[in-house]
């Protein structure tokens, strides 16, 4: 339930505002308080609030309704009054309607009508400066809403006089509001720029009325700033063109980091193209040194072959291990140049886990040994398109060094996000001493090369892999893919 109009009823004439407290407060729409003069009505005001005032036009000598109601809009400002009062010359109404009065209505006639026009009026009145106190509070947020922003907003006539401009439009251009509002004030545009924006807003229609323009501005100073600008044209009912709306920022620094960046993005290409002229260079001659070696080695094996068959001598028989053992590190570093130069040359892709492990066992002499493969169907992860061949490796490793052996198996488990895929074995395992350095290339019984780079093959798209079986009951490495870097596919059923 809405609360009631808080009037305040002056009159000297008792009777009058009895009568007037009680008609008006039947209908439970009103709370009336009463006075018998203008003063005791102005210490009420100065200890309450009221919604309206009805006030008679002659009262006792020191202040009548006219004296009365210039108190009021002096001390209280606006608050409805409406002249209430026996007096009906026409004088008498317009000059209470000239000081300022709501309303003006004459007492007398049949009472129910007579309070009915002054029930209404008081509403009318009290509505009309409730709206009016409404829209002045929209009218500040919206200015407050206004002034605070840091972007640039103004509006202008077609001519470009402009109608408003906020403080931060101000502030930029250093300009002083009046020196703006009123008059034609035009940014001094960039010339390669004046033509774009003219066609810009020229463009403009009822049906597309905004747009968004980048240009310079040349500044007082001569330094040019870039600004974005939001523009909108109001037309009128006969699509004529009346204002524009303009909401602007400045983006030079943007536009420098912009243009930074293009400057950079150049130079990369540039320097990517000379990488790539480079690398292919170097791996030529990397090719072509290879099989340089592989024949300068080959002779070399041939005739320590030829010498150990023709010279029977058992004293010389470690000189000739060590040297064909020698040869033999050499073929294996070739090979694993071959390999690592393959690392990064091709972009990684989604990969099925279960089908890179069924191919890599296609590969691996297993002989007895079994491979257990509990990958799921669907299971992908995002990796170097060598990473075959880390499965080659995890597997050839177990065969050939973890001695008495008979399963490896794949499966897979989540941890946090990661999905971690293990690889376990049933033979020897690693002893712990060894569990990082079997990582590093060249270390032990040829497991180094193939597992550093395994290591390097998986860091590709960040995955890492350590050992953590325990020894004497197999080999476990568990390779971490980050979270985003797999995913599932399920099947539908």
């Amino acid at each position: 339930m809405a609360a009631a109009i808080r009037v305040l009823y002056v009159d000297d004439e008792r009777s009058h505002l009895s009568l007037t407290k009680l008609y008006l407060e039947k209908s439970g729409d009103f709370e009336v308080a009463t006075a018998l003069s203008a003063q005791e009505a102005i210490q009420l005001l100065k200890k309450e609030n009221f919604d309206a005032i009805i006030s008679d036009y002659l009262m006792p000598p020191g202040m009548d309704g006219i004296q009365f109601l210039i108190e009021v809009r002096t001390h209280f400002g606006l608050i409805p009054f409406i002249f209430f009062t026996g007096r009906g010359k026409e004088e008498v109404v317009i000059q209470v309607l000239n000081a300022g009065a709501d309303f003006y209505l004459q007492k007398g006639g049949e009472p129910g009508a007579m309070f009915a026009d002054l029930s209404h009026n008081i509403r009318t009145a009290v509505l009309r400066k409730r709206a009016v106190d409404a829209l002045r509070e929209s009218e500040e947020r919206y200015r407050n809403v206004v002034e605070d922003q840091t972007d640039f907003i103004s509006r202008f006539l077609p001519g470009g006089t402009h109608l408003f401009v906020n403080d931060a439009y101000c502030r930029y251009f250093n300009k002083k509001r009046e020196e703006i509002i009123g008059h034609k004030y035009i940014p001094r545009l960039h010339p390669d720029d004046r033509k774009m924006v003219a066609q810009q807003i020229a463009s403009l229609t009822p049906e597309h009325p905004v747009v968004n323009i980048d240009q310079r501005i040349i500044m007082p100073d001569d330094s040019i700033h870039w600004q974005q600008w939001t523009d909108r044209a109001i037309f009128d009912p006969n699509g004529r063109v009346i204002e524009y709306q303009s909401v602007g920022r400045d983006i030079t620094e943007q536009k420098e980091i912009e243009n930074e960046m293009v400057y950079h993005e150049h130079e990369l290409i540039q320097f990517s193209n000379s990488l790539d002229i480079a690398t292919k260079k170097l791996n030529v001659l990397y090719g072509i040194t290879r099989h340089d070696i592989n024949n300068q080695l080959t002779v070399i094996l041939g005739y320590l072959e030829m010498l150990e068959c023709k010279v029977q001598d058992p004293s010389l028989d470690e000189y000739f291990k060590t040297l064909a053992n020698a040869a033999q590190n050499i073929t294996s570093m070739i090979q694993f140049t071959r390999e690592y130069e393959e690392i990064g040359i091709n972009p990684p892709v989604w990969q099925d886990c279960r089908t890179l492990i069924d191919d890599a066992a296609k590969q691996v002499p297993l002989g007895q040994v079994m491979v257990k493969n509990d990958i799921p169907d669907g299971m992908a992860i995002y990796a170097e398109p060598l990473i075959v061949k880390v499965c080659y490796n995890l597997m050839d490793n177990a065969v050939r060094y973890g001695g008495k052996i008979s399963t490896i198996r794949f499966s897979e488990e989540e941890s946090e996000g990661d999905l971690i895929i293990v690889c376990e074995d049933d033979g020897h395992g690693v002893v712990a001493e060894d569990k990082d350095r079997i990582f590093e290339r060249g270390f032990g019984k040829n497991t180094g090369p193939g597992l550093a780079l395994s290591r390097d093959i998986l860091s590709i798209t960040g995955i890492t892999i350590t050992e953590t079986g325990e020894p004497g009951k197999g080999a476990r490495f568990e390779m971490t893919v980050p979270k985003g870097a797999w995913r599932i596919k399920v099947n539908d059923t």
